[in-house]
C-alpha cells in the first residue's frame, strides 16, 4: 500500500514538475517569439504544434552598431559590458513598440523580422508588406534616436575622446531594411 502511494506521489511530482518547467520555458520564450509561437506552444500535448516552415513575405530590419570592433579594442570589452546590455534594451524597446521580432542578436549585430504575427492577411496582401516595411522603419528610426541620445552617456562613462579617436561626434549606429519572401517557421535539426 505504502509503495502505490509513493508511486502515485512520484507520478504527481513529475507531473507537475513538468508543467512547471514548460510554464516556465513559455513564459522565458514570449519575451522573443512571437505570440502565435508561444499560442502554439500551448497547446494540449493531444495537438501537435505546427512546424511546417511556410514562404512569408516579410520586412527584415538589420542593425548594428559602426566600427564596434575598432571600440572595443580601446574601451576594452569588460567595460563595454554594460553598453551592450543598453543597446539589447533599447532595440528590444523600439522592437516591441513597433511589432517585430528579434530573430537574434549577432554581437553588435540585430537581425529584426517584421509581418510574422499578421495572420489577418493570408495572401500577404501589399497592404500587409506595406505595414511591414513601415513598421521596420520606424523601428530602425527609434533604434537610432535613442542609440544617439544615450552614446553622450556611454562616451562620459568610458572617458574616451571619440572625434579624437576618429569616431565622429558620436557613437552611430547602421540599419538596412530588406524586403523578401524567405521560408520561416520552426527547423527541425
Amino acid at each position: 500500500h505504502q509503495a502505490s502511494l509513493l508511486a502515485l506521489a512520484e507520478a504527481c511530482v513529475s507531473l507537475l514538475s513538468k508543467h512547471i518547467e514548460r510554464d516556465f520555458l513559455i513564459h522565458t520564450l514570449s519575451a522573443t517569439l512571437p505570440s502565435s509561437v508561444i499560442n502554439g506552444a500551448r497547446q494540449t500535448e493531444s495537438q501537435k504544434l505546427e512546424t511546417k516552415p511556410e514562404k512569408k513575405y516579410l520586412a527584415i530590419l538589420y542593425a548594428d552598431i559602426r566600427n564596434y570592433t575598432q571600440l572595443s579594442q580601446i574601451v576594452g570589452e569588460e567595460r563595454l559590458l554594460p553598453f551592450v546590455e543598453d543597446y539589447y534594451q533599447l532595440v528590444g524597446d523600439a522592437v516591441a513598440n513597433h511589432g517585430g521580432f528579434i530573430d537574434k542578436f549577432m554581437g553588435d549585430g540585430v537581425f529584426i523580422l517584421f509581418g510574422l504575427e499578421d495572420e489577418s492577411q493570408p495572401d500577404q496582401s501589399q497592404f500587409h508588406l506595406q505595414g511591414s516595411v513601415l513598421n521596420a522603419i520606424h523601428t530602425a528610426l527609434e533604434i537610432q534616436q535613442s542609440f544617439t541620445e544615450k552614446s553622450k552617456s556611454w562616451m562620459d562613462t568610458w572617458r574616451v575622446d571619440l572625434p579624437e579617436l576618429g569616431f565622429g561626434n558620436h557613437l552611430s549606429i547602421g540599419c538596412a531594411v530588406h524586403v523578401g519572401n524567405p521560408l520561416v517557421g520552426l527547423f527541425r535539426t
